[in-house]
């Protein structure tokens, strides 16, 4: 990077040592050469300079983080420059082509138009400039967001606990030393929860009916499991189905509940499922553990952040009357 500024640099000083000098080609008076120098090195000199301000306070006085204090000082620094850059170089060119100084009465004017002139240009390039860093801004931040749901979309992808593929496979490993044919219904349900995970890992949303069919298979192993201490009561209707949601959010919901109850045949565990003014709700009754379960609530945040990617609807989650409840927003997608 440095390189390349000190490349275009030089070029830069070239550029300006050729102006100069075609400048001192023309029949001009010592005044008009004057001035059309002095108004071309200013140009350069202020357009870098207030560039090379404006990078330097992006390391060290971020508009993200400062705000307001940046946009004073950045202000305030380039109106200095600028006046600088006015002074030494009018100074400097006409002490050079007159071997005459300026006058006090000069530099007074010249600081009074320079000023003028310089705060309306300033804030056009401060306009400029911010409009610039907040489009930049926001493409860097959606593509960053866009980044992150996908790695939490994976993640949730592969949140089919590993000792839920191990504790259905000895669940296999026994039902088919007792009963052929169980095993074999079990064997289907377990290939069509893997077949789904694996044709939606690159989904961002499946239809509900989709998704429901999936929590079939899902919850038919759950069944075969804990066989009559968990159930389901499902009260959708075919009406309902006409929305869609993230892969696999219901699996982390049911999945979510029995991870943090305690399952028993004192204690069963109940969940309905309904649908309720545009929300799927996911309920179930709540028997804490005796150790509970450390919870980082990373699978509920994990299903906040892919809904908010689709939709300004909140997943409204609520703990009360021995009842843990999450609403999930049903997602309508509009045919091309």
């Amino acid at each position: 990077m440095k390189r390349k500024q000190i490349v275009v640099g030089l070029i830069s000083l070239g550029i300006l040592a050729l102006i100069i000098l075609f400048l001192s080609l023309l029949e001009l008076s010592a005044e008009e050469y004057l001035s059309m120098s002095w108004v071309v090195t200013v140009i350069v000199l202020l357009v870098f300079g207030n560039r090379g301000i404006g990078k330097f306070l992006d390391t060290v006085m971020p508009w993200k983080s400062w705000g307001a204090w940046r946009f004073i000082l950045h202000l305030l620094m380039a109106l200095a420059y600028s006046l600088l850059v006015l002074n030494f170089t009018y100074y400097g060119l006409k002490e050079w082509l007159t071997q005459d100084p300026p006058t006090p009465e000069q530099f007074f004017a010249m600081n009074v138009l320079g000023t003028i002139i310089i705060i309306p240009v300033t804030a056009l390039y401060f306009g400029f400039y911010f409009l610039r860093s907040w489009q930049s801004s926001e493409v860097r931040n959606q593509r960053l967001e866009k980044e992150q749901l996908k790695i939490q979309l994976d993640s949730l992808k592969n949140h089919l606990d590993p000792h839920f593929m191990f504790n259905n496979l000895n669940i296999l490993s026994a039902l088919i030393d007792k009963d052929t044919a169980a095993s074999q219904k079990f064997l289907e349900k377990f290939a069509e929860v893997y077949r789904f995970l694996l044709q939606n890992k690159n989904s961002e949303l499946v239809d509900l009916e989709q998704e429901l069919q999936f929590l079939k298979s899902y919850f038919y192993l759950i069944e075969c499991r804990y066989e009559d201490m968990v159930s389901l009561d499902n009260r959708l209707k075919v009406e309902d189905q006409g929305y869609f949601v993230p892969p696999f959010t219901l699996q982390m919901l049911f999945e979510n509940g029995i991870k943090h109850n305690t399952i028993t045949t004192k204690k069963n565990l109940r969940f309905e499922l309904y649908c309720e003014d545009c929300f799927l709700v996911v309920r179930n009754n709540i028997n804490p553990k005796v150790t509970p379960v450390e919870s980082h609530k990373s699978g509920l945040d994990n299903i906040r952040s892919r809904y908010r990617y689709f939709t300004d609807k909140p997943v409204e989650v609520a703990d009360d009357d021995g009842y843990f409840t999450v609403r999930v927003p049903l997602i309508e997608v509009e045919e091309a």
